[in-house]
């Protein structure tokens, strides 16, 4: 049995490649071989499962099926087979609505069963004809991640109500992130607040964030504040923006960890409240300590994770709520001091268990043809836009 994931990165560590760690880790313990393919060169890898799969770079991946001519995709599709095609059982799990297109004309050449379970925080528009292949997947059961908001932000103007009748939740368990015991060499001066920001920096809510930060430190100048930064941006980029935001902010000390893993728990413990989005909510929290939840989409803050809200993607009726206003709430007036924190209990091997009972809902045989998702004329400049994108490579 082989469980084939197509994903965009495999480097260093974020939600995503903690996904994709630890659900290889549970199928393998079940007794399923796993591999892994990407597009985005492996830099840092320091996840062990997904370094097994340093060498499964498939660059044209990152371009759209149809965007790929034909015989650059049978090289590929023959690359894959030759790795993976012995098995008599195979899933492929495609983590974006580009790579999708992908994972079906895989599995028609190896004989697998394709899953679709987008990760994507933000959707492009689709076509009409891409839309009809997406519909195919929910109608065969296999749209893993159907929620119904996640329904409505892939399929847009195309969304249909019957959709709904397929609906699937999918949650993202990171359980293993935080360490008791790791040896470091960081030393953390003593401040008045010590705050942390977890995840990614390349992600929409983050120079938002830090400005919301700055607000906070420049109207309490009297107190001082250490900023402890956990996760990276893929050129250091963000890392710049935010030393410039606060080069003349003399009350605030940063402090940028990078990618961590484990993630030494005694260096979180330090701090006095959290800011973080989507499973990044769980680290701090997970702890004991309270966490800003950030909607991925306005970055505004949704609230205070386990006392004023449950959502860690996206608000439901929370009001929009500044960043710093909850700062204030925590830091200066003590609001949650006196309270006892409701986190739901996420165990990993139980959501992992329902994904996998959710592969025996398909039972079709059949592919969509998505060469045909996309019409002839549009797919031939899509293909010189894809030689000039090589040549410049």
């Amino acid at each position: 049995m082989l469980y084939i994931f197509l994903t965009p990165d495999v480097s260093n560590m974020g939600g995503a490649q903690m996904y994709v760690e630890n659900k290889s880790a549970f199928l393998r313990s079940r007794g399923w071989k796993t591999e892994v393919f990407f597009y985005s060169r492996a830099e840092k890898l320091i996840l062990p499962i997904l370094s097994e799969s340093r060498d499964n770079i498939v660059p044209d991946m990152a371009f759209g099926y149809n965007y790929v001519p034909n015989f650059r995709r049978r090289k590929i599709l023959k690359l894959i087979q030759n790795k993976c095609g012995n098995e008599k059982e195979i899933v492929i799990e495609s983590q974006l609505v580009s790579l999708s297109f992908w994972g079906e004309a895989i599995a028609k050449v190896l004989g697998a069963k394709h899953i679709t379970n987008f990760l994507e925080e933000r959707f492009v528009p689709i076509s009409k004809e891409e839309a009809k292949f997406l519909e195919f997947k929910l109608y065969n059961w296999q749209f893993m991640n159907a929620a119904e908001k996640r329904l409505k932000g892939v399929f847009r103007n195309y969304f249909k109500n019957d959709y709904l009748n397929f609906k699937n939740d999918v949650t993202y368990p990171c359980s293993n992130v935080l360490a008791d015991s790791v040896q470091t060499s960081f030393s953390i001066e003593t401040a008045d607040y010590t705050i942390s920001s977890v995840g990614r920096l390349d992600k929409y809510y983050v120079l938002p964030m830090f400005d919301e930060i700055l607000l906070f430190a420049q109207k309490h100048t009297d107190k001082t504040i250490n900023v402890i930064i956990v996760g990276g941006s893929p050129d250091g980029t963000v890392e710049q923006k935010i030393k410039e935001l606060f080069k003349y902010i003399y009350n605030v000390r940063l402090y940028f960890m990078g990618y961590l893993f484990p993630v030494p728990k005694d260096l979180l413990t330090k701090c006095d409240v959290g800011i973080a989005s989507a499973n990044s909510v769980d680290v701090t929290a997970s702890i004991g300590i309270p966490t800003i939840s950030v909607d991925i989409n306005d970055s505004y803050a949704i609230g205070i994770y386990g006392y004023t809200t449950q959502r860690r993607f996206t608000r439901s009726d929370e009001p929009q709520t500044p960043i710093s206003q909850l700062l204030e709430d925590v830091l200066i007036k003590g609001v949650v001091n006196n309270l006892r924190a409701s986190v739901p209990d996420k165990d990993s091997k139980k959501e992992f268990e329902k994904q996998l009972a959710f592969l025996d809902k398909s039972t079709t045989d059949s592919y969509y043809p998505v060469e045909t998702t996309m019409p002839w004329l549009e797919k031939k400049v899509a293909q010189l836009k894809w030689a000039l994108a090589s040549l410049l490579s």
